[in-house]
Protein backbone atom coordinates (compact mmCIF):
# COMPACT_ATOMS: atom_id res chain seq x y z
CA UNK A 1 0.00 0.00 0.00
CA UNK A 2 1.54 3.35 -0.69
CA UNK A 3 1.75 5.90 1.14
CA UNK A 4 -1.73 8.25 2.12
CA UNK A 5 -0.15 11.22 1.03
CA UNK A 6 1.42 10.31 -2.49
CA UNK A 7 -2.19 8.71 -2.91
CA UNK A 8 -3.85 11.76 -2.29
CA UNK A 9 -1.92 13.16 -5.02
CA UNK A 10 -2.53 10.34 -7.37
CA UNK A 11 -6.15 11.62 -6.94
CA UNK A 12 -5.52 14.75 -7.55
CA UNK A 13 -4.74 13.92 -10.85
CA UNK A 14 -7.12 11.93 -11.02
CA UNK A 15 -5.26 8.72 -11.20
CA UNK A 16 -5.44 5.26 -9.65
CA UNK A 17 -3.66 4.53 -6.74
CA UNK A 18 -3.50 1.10 -7.36
CA UNK A 19 -2.02 1.78 -10.55
CA UNK A 20 1.48 3.52 -11.88
CA UNK A 21 1.30 6.32 -14.16
CA UNK A 22 1.60 5.26 -17.39
CA UNK A 23 2.42 7.95 -19.95
CA UNK A 24 5.34 10.71 -19.37
CA UNK A 25 3.08 14.04 -18.70
CA UNK A 26 1.52 12.11 -16.16
CA UNK A 27 4.60 11.07 -14.63
CA UNK A 28 6.22 14.99 -15.45
CA UNK A 29 2.52 16.05 -12.92
CA UNK A 30 3.21 13.62 -11.02
CA UNK A 31 6.43 14.33 -9.98
CA UNK A 32 5.56 18.08 -9.67
CA UNK A 33 2.74 17.37 -6.85
CA UNK A 34 5.48 15.23 -5.08
CA UNK A 35 7.76 18.01 -5.17
CA UNK A 36 5.85 20.70 -4.24
CA UNK A 37 4.23 18.40 -1.59
CA UNK A 38 7.76 17.97 -0.43
CA UNK A 39 8.63 21.62 -0.25
CA UNK A 40 5.68 22.60 1.48
CA UNK A 41 6.14 19.99 4.21
CA UNK A 42 9.97 21.39 4.44
CA UNK A 43 8.13 25.26 4.76
CA UNK A 44 5.94 23.29 7.26
CA UNK A 45 8.25 21.85 9.57
CA UNK A 46 10.51 25.28 9.27
CA UNK A 47 7.61 27.26 11.09
CA UNK A 48 6.87 24.72 13.32
CA UNK A 49 10.11 24.20 14.62
CA UNK A 50 10.63 28.29 14.53
CA UNK A 51 7.46 28.26 16.77
CA UNK A 52 8.60 25.79 19.47
CA UNK A 53 11.96 27.85 19.45
CA UNK A 54 9.96 30.87 20.58
CA UNK A 55 7.59 29.30 22.95
CA UNK A 56 10.31 27.91 24.27
CA UNK A 57 12.00 30.96 24.75
CA UNK A 58 9.05 32.74 25.49
CA UNK A 59 8.16 29.97 28.22
CA UNK A 60 11.90 30.33 29.73
CA UNK A 61 11.41 34.37 30.40
CA UNK A 62 8.11 33.94 31.65
CA UNK A 63 9.86 31.43 34.38
CA UNK A 64 12.59 33.67 35.09
CA UNK A 65 10.29 36.52 35.39
CA UNK A 66 7.84 34.50 37.49
CA UNK A 67 11.10 33.83 39.92
CA UNK A 68 12.13 37.23 39.90
CA UNK A 69 8.60 38.21 41.24
CA UNK A 70 8.62 35.23 43.81
CA UNK A 71 10.95 36.92 45.21
CA UNK A 72 9.93 40.36 45.08
CA UNK A 73 6.87 38.92 47.09
CA UNK A 74 8.72 37.28 49.58
CA UNK A 75 10.97 40.56 50.48
CA UNK A 76 7.29 42.35 50.43
CA UNK A 77 6.31 40.06 52.99
CA UNK A 78 9.34 40.14 55.17
CA UNK A 79 9.65 44.09 55.07
CA UNK A 80 5.59 43.77 56.01
CA UNK A 81 6.69 42.04 59.70
CA UNK A 82 9.25 44.98 60.45
CA UNK A 83 6.61 47.02 60.98
CA UNK A 84 4.84 44.73 63.66
CA UNK A 85 8.25 43.79 65.26
CA UNK A 86 9.45 47.24 65.90
CA UNK A 87 8.44 47.90 69.21
CA UNK A 88 10.04 44.81 70.49
CA UNK A 89 13.14 45.76 68.74
CA UNK A 90 13.04 49.40 70.42
CA UNK A 91 12.74 47.49 73.87
CA UNK A 92 15.49 45.17 72.62
CA UNK A 93 17.83 47.80 72.20
CA UNK A 94 16.50 50.30 75.14
CA UNK A 95 16.70 48.21 77.96
CA UNK A 96 20.63 46.93 76.88
CA UNK A 97 21.34 50.57 76.41
CA UNK A 98 20.17 51.63 79.75
CA UNK A 99 22.22 49.09 81.61
CA UNK A 100 25.45 49.82 80.17
CA UNK A 101 24.73 53.24 80.62
CA UNK A 102 23.77 52.42 84.32
CA UNK A 103 26.95 50.41 84.40
CA UNK A 104 29.78 52.85 82.95
CA UNK A 105 28.13 55.70 85.12
CA UNK A 106 28.74 53.67 88.34
CA UNK A 107 32.38 52.45 86.85
CA UNK A 108 32.80 56.56 86.35
CA UNK A 109 31.85 57.46 89.81
CA UNK A 110 33.03 55.25 92.24
CA UNK A 111 36.67 53.39 93.08
CA UNK A 112 35.72 49.95 92.30
CA UNK A 113 38.03 46.84 92.78
CA UNK A 114 39.36 45.19 89.91
CA UNK A 115 37.12 41.87 90.37
CA UNK A 116 33.91 44.09 90.39
CA UNK A 117 35.33 46.25 86.87
CA UNK A 118 35.82 43.18 85.29
CA UNK A 119 32.29 41.81 86.55
CA UNK A 120 31.09 44.90 84.60
CA UNK A 121 33.05 45.20 82.08
CA UNK A 122 31.66 41.11 81.79
CA UNK A 123 28.45 42.26 81.55
CA UNK A 124 28.53 45.20 79.52
CA UNK A 125 30.08 43.01 76.87
CA UNK A 126 27.21 40.66 76.94
CA UNK A 127 24.49 43.22 76.46
CA UNK A 128 26.46 44.92 73.67
CA UNK A 129 26.25 40.99 71.94
CA UNK A 130 22.82 40.95 72.69
CA UNK A 131 22.00 44.31 71.19
CA UNK A 132 24.40 43.37 68.21
CA UNK A 133 22.58 39.99 67.79
CA UNK A 134 19.41 41.85 67.54
CA UNK A 135 20.47 44.40 65.11
CA UNK A 136 21.79 41.05 63.19
CA UNK A 137 18.87 39.49 62.58
CA UNK A 138 16.66 42.78 61.76
CA UNK A 139 19.28 43.47 59.16
CA UNK A 140 18.99 39.63 58.13
CA UNK A 141 15.28 40.38 57.83
CA UNK A 142 15.26 43.48 56.17
CA UNK A 143 17.80 42.31 53.08
CA UNK A 144 16.86 41.62 49.72
CA UNK A 145 16.16 38.13 49.05
CA UNK A 146 18.64 36.62 46.72
CA UNK A 147 18.41 33.28 45.06
CA UNK A 148 21.14 31.56 46.56
CA UNK A 149 22.71 28.27 46.34
CA UNK A 150 21.81 26.26 49.00
CA UNK A 151 24.63 24.91 51.11
CA UNK A 152 24.76 23.09 54.60
CA UNK A 153 23.21 24.22 57.65
CA UNK A 154 22.63 22.51 60.45
CA UNK A 155 18.40 22.98 60.93
CA UNK A 156 18.69 24.90 64.54
CA UNK A 157 20.47 27.96 62.63
CA UNK A 158 17.28 29.12 61.69
CA UNK A 159 14.93 28.55 64.06
CA UNK A 160 17.44 29.59 66.73
CA UNK A 161 17.73 32.44 64.47
CA UNK A 162 14.27 32.91 64.60
CA UNK A 163 13.84 33.03 68.06
CA UNK A 164 16.37 35.24 68.83
CA UNK A 165 14.65 37.97 67.39
CA UNK A 166 10.98 36.76 68.18
CA UNK A 167 11.64 35.16 71.79
CA UNK A 168 11.72 38.35 73.82
CA UNK A 169 8.37 39.14 72.58
CA UNK A 170 6.80 35.78 72.68
CA UNK A 171 8.39 35.75 76.44
CA UNK A 172 6.35 39.05 76.83
CA UNK A 173 3.00 37.59 75.84
CA UNK A 174 3.29 34.33 78.09
CA UNK A 175 3.93 32.69 75.25
CA UNK A 176 6.01 29.48 76.22
CA UNK A 177 8.38 28.08 74.11
CA UNK A 178 10.21 24.68 73.30
CA UNK A 179 12.33 22.79 71.44
CA UNK A 180 12.65 19.31 71.84
CA UNK A 181 15.43 16.62 70.79
CA UNK A 182 17.91 20.13 70.36
CA UNK A 183 20.93 17.57 70.53
CA UNK A 184 19.80 15.74 67.32
CA UNK A 185 20.85 18.70 65.47
CA UNK A 186 20.50 17.11 62.33
CA UNK A 187 21.81 19.03 58.57
CA UNK A 188 20.08 20.03 55.56
CA UNK A 189 20.85 21.82 52.33
CA UNK A 190 19.16 25.09 51.81
CA UNK A 191 19.57 29.06 52.00
CA UNK A 192 19.75 29.82 55.40
CA UNK A 193 17.73 33.66 54.50
CA UNK A 194 15.08 31.45 53.37
CA UNK A 195 14.65 28.68 56.46
CA UNK A 196 15.10 31.64 58.84
CA UNK A 197 11.86 33.67 56.91
CA UNK A 198 9.65 30.53 56.90
CA UNK A 199 10.56 30.19 61.43
CA UNK A 200 9.92 33.88 61.46
CA UNK A 201 6.75 33.62 59.53
CA UNK A 202 5.46 30.35 61.66
CA UNK A 203 6.45 32.25 64.96
CA UNK A 204 5.04 35.46 64.11
CA UNK A 205 1.71 33.60 63.44
CA UNK A 206 1.95 31.95 66.41
CA UNK A 207 1.75 35.12 68.07
CA UNK A 208 -0.46 36.69 66.42
CA UNK A 209 -3.23 34.00 66.70
CA UNK A 210 -2.47 34.16 70.73
CA UNK A 211 -2.77 37.65 71.09
CA UNK A 212 -6.13 37.58 68.93
CA UNK A 213 -7.60 35.29 71.88
CA UNK A 214 -9.24 35.92 75.28
CA UNK A 215 -8.70 34.43 78.39
CA UNK A 216 -6.41 32.53 77.00
CA UNK A 217 -4.40 30.13 79.22
CA UNK A 218 -1.08 27.85 78.86
CA UNK A 219 -0.23 29.42 75.40
CA UNK A 220 3.00 27.44 74.23
CA UNK A 221 4.88 26.35 71.20
CA UNK A 222 6.45 23.23 71.32
CA UNK A 223 9.21 22.13 68.00
CA UNK A 224 9.93 18.52 67.93
CA UNK A 225 13.09 17.18 65.51
CA UNK A 226 12.96 14.12 63.84
CA UNK A 227 16.36 12.81 62.12
CA UNK A 228 16.26 9.80 59.61
CA UNK A 229 18.75 8.50 56.96
CA UNK A 230 16.74 10.12 54.43
CA UNK A 231 15.02 12.98 55.76
CA UNK A 232 14.81 16.18 59.03
CA UNK A 233 10.57 16.89 59.98
CA UNK A 234 9.93 19.63 62.15
CA UNK A 235 7.07 19.21 63.84
CA UNK A 236 5.95 23.18 64.80
CA UNK A 237 3.19 23.10 66.95
CA UNK A 238 1.02 25.66 68.67
CA UNK A 239 -2.30 25.78 70.76
CA UNK A 240 -3.38 29.11 69.57
CA UNK A 241 -7.08 27.73 68.70
CA UNK A 242 -6.58 25.81 65.86
CA UNK A 243 -7.98 26.35 61.90
CA UNK A 244 -11.36 26.35 60.70
CA UNK A 245 -11.82 23.95 58.42
CA UNK A 246 -13.33 26.49 55.43
CA UNK A 247 -10.10 27.96 56.06
CA UNK A 248 -7.15 25.34 56.57
CA UNK A 249 -7.75 24.62 52.61
CA UNK A 250 -6.63 27.92 51.47
CA UNK A 251 -3.86 29.23 54.04
CA UNK A 252 -1.07 28.31 51.94
CA UNK A 253 -2.74 30.21 48.79
CA UNK A 254 -0.77 33.91 47.74
CA UNK A 255 -2.81 36.86 49.41
CA UNK A 256 -5.04 34.67 51.69
CA UNK A 257 -5.15 35.85 54.51
CA UNK A 258 -7.76 36.25 58.03
CA UNK A 259 -5.89 38.98 59.42
CA UNK A 260 -7.50 42.46 59.24
CA UNK A 261 -6.99 44.80 56.58
CA UNK A 262 -3.24 46.67 56.87
CA UNK A 263 -1.79 43.51 59.00
CA UNK A 264 -1.04 41.21 56.76
CA UNK A 265 -0.34 40.69 53.22
CA UNK A 266 -1.01 36.91 53.28
CA UNK A 267 2.00 36.02 51.38
CA UNK A 268 3.97 34.34 54.83
CA UNK A 269 2.69 30.39 54.07
CA UNK A 270 2.57 30.53 50.61
CA UNK A 271 6.41 31.70 50.32
CA UNK A 272 7.26 29.77 53.56
CA UNK A 273 5.92 26.53 51.48
CA UNK A 274 7.57 27.59 48.45
CA UNK A 275 11.33 27.95 50.15
CA UNK A 276 10.35 24.88 52.01
CA UNK A 277 9.91 23.04 48.16
CA UNK A 278 13.41 24.99 46.73
CA UNK A 279 15.12 22.55 48.80
CA UNK A 280 13.36 19.56 47.72
CA UNK A 281 11.17 19.23 51.08
CA UNK A 282 7.44 19.45 51.45
CA UNK A 283 5.35 21.46 54.18
CA UNK A 284 1.85 20.50 55.73
CA UNK A 285 -0.29 21.09 58.07
CA UNK A 286 -2.63 18.99 61.03
CA UNK A 287 -5.40 20.51 63.10
CA UNK A 288 -6.18 18.98 66.63
CA UNK A 289 -8.63 20.87 67.81
CA UNK A 290 -7.41 23.72 69.58
CA UNK A 291 -3.54 22.50 68.18
CA UNK A 292 -2.34 23.18 64.91
CA UNK A 293 0.91 21.18 63.58
CA UNK A 294 3.06 22.38 60.63
CA UNK A 295 5.44 19.38 59.45
CA UNK A 296 8.41 20.34 57.73
CA UNK A 297 10.10 17.79 55.95
CA UNK A 298 13.72 18.20 53.99
CA UNK A 299 16.07 15.90 52.91
CA UNK A 300 18.94 15.18 55.17
CA UNK A 301 22.06 16.51 54.58
CA UNK A 302 23.99 13.94 57.14
CA UNK A 303 27.33 15.31 58.46
CA UNK A 304 28.68 17.53 61.43
CA UNK A 305 30.22 21.19 61.54
CA UNK A 306 31.34 23.45 64.32
CA UNK A 307 30.77 27.44 64.49
CA UNK A 308 33.23 28.90 66.76
CA UNK A 309 30.83 31.34 68.40
CA UNK A 310 32.52 34.33 70.53
CA UNK A 311 31.51 37.42 72.57
CA UNK A 312 31.92 37.16 76.57
CA UNK A 313 34.45 39.24 78.34
CA UNK A 314 36.61 35.76 78.53
CA UNK A 315 38.07 36.52 75.33
CA UNK A 316 39.71 39.56 76.67
CA UNK A 317 43.17 39.95 77.46
CA UNK A 318 47.10 40.40 76.72
CA UNK A 319 47.55 40.53 72.44
CA UNK A 320 50.52 38.24 72.37
CA UNK A 321 52.58 36.86 69.23
CA UNK A 322 56.03 35.78 69.65
CA UNK A 323 56.81 36.31 65.83
CA UNK A 324 55.88 40.21 66.02
CA UNK A 325 58.63 42.61 65.32
CA UNK A 326 57.11 45.80 67.23
CA UNK A 327 57.13 48.76 65.40
CA UNK A 328 57.61 47.52 61.64
CA UNK A 329 55.04 48.11 59.90
CA UNK A 330 52.55 51.20 59.69
CA UNK A 331 48.80 50.55 59.24
CA UNK A 332 45.90 53.48 58.26
CA UNK A 333 42.88 53.45 60.12
CA UNK A 334 39.80 55.15 58.18
CA UNK A 335 36.37 55.54 60.33
CA UNK A 336 34.20 57.80 60.59
CA UNK A 337 33.45 57.34 64.13
CA UNK A 338 36.80 59.14 66.12
CA UNK A 339 35.68 56.28 69.01
CA UNK A 340 36.05 53.37 66.78
CA UNK A 341 39.27 55.20 65.18
CA UNK A 342 40.50 55.90 68.95
CA UNK A 343 39.54 52.39 70.12
CA UNK A 344 41.70 50.70 67.27
CA UNK A 345 44.57 53.00 67.50
CA UNK A 346 45.18 51.81 70.88
CA UNK A 347 45.18 48.29 69.97
CA UNK A 348 47.56 48.67 67.23
CA UNK A 349 49.92 51.04 68.72
CA UNK A 350 51.78 48.64 70.31
CA UNK A 351 52.91 46.73 67.55
CA UNK A 352 52.25 49.26 64.43
CA UNK A 353 53.05 52.44 63.49
CA UNK A 354 49.24 53.96 63.06
CA UNK A 355 47.69 56.86 61.33
CA UNK A 356 44.39 57.50 61.52
CA UNK A 357 41.72 59.43 59.20
CA UNK A 358 38.03 60.14 60.12
CA UNK A 359 36.57 60.22 56.64
CA UNK A 360 37.40 58.82 52.97
CA UNK A 361 38.74 62.10 51.80
CA UNK A 362 41.13 62.44 54.67
CA UNK A 363 42.31 59.11 53.96
CA UNK A 364 43.34 59.89 50.37
CA UNK A 365 45.61 62.97 51.05
CA UNK A 366 47.75 60.41 53.89
CA UNK A 367 47.85 57.57 50.58
CA UNK A 368 48.99 60.32 48.12
CA UNK A 369 52.45 61.12 50.52
CA UNK A 370 52.57 58.69 52.59
CA UNK A 371 53.23 54.54 51.96
CA UNK A 372 51.27 52.24 54.71
CA UNK A 373 51.72 48.90 54.66
CA UNK A 374 48.00 48.25 55.71
CA UNK A 375 44.76 50.17 55.42
CA UNK A 376 41.87 49.36 57.86
CA UNK A 377 38.96 51.28 56.47
CA UNK A 378 34.98 51.33 57.20
CA UNK A 379 33.02 51.08 53.87
CA UNK A 380 30.12 53.32 54.44
CA UNK A 381 31.30 56.87 55.00
CA UNK A 382 30.29 60.55 54.18
CA UNK A 383 32.46 62.11 50.86
CA UNK A 384 34.77 59.30 49.82
CA UNK A 385 33.54 55.78 50.62
CA UNK A 386 36.36 52.78 52.05
CA UNK A 387 35.87 51.04 48.46
CA UNK A 388 37.48 54.52 47.19
CA UNK A 389 39.83 54.22 49.95
CA UNK A 390 40.91 50.70 49.89
CA UNK A 391 40.77 51.02 45.62
CA UNK A 392 43.28 54.00 46.10
CA UNK A 393 45.48 52.71 48.06
CA UNK A 394 45.87 49.50 46.33
CA UNK A 395 46.75 51.91 43.66
CA UNK A 396 49.53 53.87 45.06
CA UNK A 397 50.98 50.48 46.49
CA UNK A 398 50.01 47.03 45.11
CA UNK A 399 51.51 45.06 48.22
CA UNK A 400 49.26 46.93 50.51
CA UNK A 401 47.02 44.93 52.62
CA UNK A 402 43.57 45.85 53.00
CA UNK A 403 41.43 44.97 55.61
CA UNK A 404 37.60 45.99 55.50
CA UNK A 405 35.27 46.68 57.86
CA UNK A 406 31.63 47.08 57.73
CA UNK A 407 27.97 46.41 59.64
CA UNK A 408 25.96 46.26 56.16
CA UNK A 409 27.02 43.61 53.80
CA UNK A 410 25.19 40.94 53.22
CA UNK A 411 26.38 37.30 52.33
CA UNK A 412 28.36 38.09 49.47
CA UNK A 413 30.61 40.81 48.58
CA UNK A 414 30.10 43.83 45.93
CA UNK A 415 32.03 42.77 42.49
CA UNK A 416 33.71 45.93 43.03
CA UNK A 417 35.03 45.25 46.56
CA UNK A 418 35.33 41.64 45.35
CA UNK A 419 37.98 42.75 42.58
CA UNK A 420 40.16 44.13 45.15
CA UNK A 421 41.05 40.26 46.58
CA UNK A 422 43.12 39.02 49.07
CA UNK A 423 41.76 41.09 52.15
CA UNK A 424 40.29 40.80 55.22
CA UNK A 425 36.70 41.68 56.42
CA UNK A 426 34.97 42.00 60.03
CA UNK A 427 31.53 42.57 60.28
CA UNK A 428 30.71 45.43 62.67
CA UNK A 429 30.38 44.97 65.98
CA UNK A 430 33.36 42.37 66.22
CA UNK A 431 32.88 39.43 67.78
CA UNK A 432 35.79 40.01 69.65
CA UNK A 433 38.04 43.37 69.36
CA UNK A 434 41.18 41.32 70.78
CA UNK A 435 40.59 38.44 68.11
CA UNK A 436 40.00 40.91 65.44
CA UNK A 437 43.25 42.61 66.07
CA UNK A 438 45.24 39.42 66.34
CA UNK A 439 44.19 38.32 62.98
CA UNK A 440 45.03 41.91 61.29
CA UNK A 441 48.42 41.85 62.65
CA UNK A 442 49.02 38.19 61.57
CA UNK A 443 47.14 39.07 58.00
CA UNK A 444 49.81 42.38 57.90
CA UNK A 445 52.93 40.53 58.64
CA UNK A 446 53.10 36.92 58.00
CA UNK A 447 54.35 37.52 54.78
CA UNK A 448 56.68 40.10 55.80
CA UNK A 449 58.49 38.29 58.89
Amino acid sequence: MINRIVARQLRRLNLDSEQVPKELEQWQDFLKVIGETYHQNLEDRYLLERSLEISSREMSERLQKNKELSLQLMQASKLASIGTLASGIAHELNNPLQAIGGFLEIMARRELDRETTMKYFDRITRLTVRMAGTIKHLLKLSRGSQDQEKVRISIMDPIEEAHELLGKQLSYDQIEFEINNKSINPYVRGDLNQLFGVFQNLMANSRDAFCSQVNRKNSRIIIDIENSENSVVVHFQDNAGGIPDNVIGRIFDPFFTTKEVGSGTGLGLALARQAIEETNGTMTVQVKGIETTFIIKIPNAAGNSEEARSGSIDSVGEITHPGWKIKQFSILIVDDEEDICDQLESEFQQEFFVKKANSGDEAIKYLTTDKFDAVLTDLRMPGKSGLEVASFARKMNPDVKLVIMSGHIGSSFPPELEALQPFEYFEKPFKSLKIMTETVIDFVTKFSI
